[in-house]
């Protein structure tokens, strides 16, 4: 049996960590005003503070990995060799949306 691991940046797994053990990890978004950046590809912990000290007017606001972006990881794992995923993330609690992901059934 082949098991595969997904969760989004918003675990904050170490880079090692996730690499080792081979965790797909999709980034939510960062949203200072109208700029939206993916977290940890186009902004790290260190760029996020900088923003915030730069300027104090701009309040940051996140949001979840969109569900296609999941399916994508999904498919392009189930094609590869895994039989199941396992999905480690909040934003099943918090969008409506994604209480669906438990029961999803990708076929190839």
């Amino acid at each position: 049996m082949s098991i595969e691991i997904v969760t989004d940046s918003t675990a904050d797994l170490p880079n090692d960590i996730s690499k080792d053990l081979g965790i797909d990890i999709i980034p939510a978004s960062i949203n200072f005003g109208a700029n939206s950046f993916l977290d940890k590809i186009d902004i790290d912990l260190n760029g996020f503070l900088k923003k915030i000290k730069e300027d104090k007017s701009l309040f940051p606001t996140t949001s979840a990995p969109s569900l296609g972006e999941y399916l994508k990881i999904y498919k392009k794992r189930l094609e590869i060799f895994f039989q199941y995923i396992w999905e480690a993330s909040l934003v099943r609690f918090i969008i409506p949306q994604f209480k669906h992901l438990k029961n999803l059934k990708i076929t190839k």
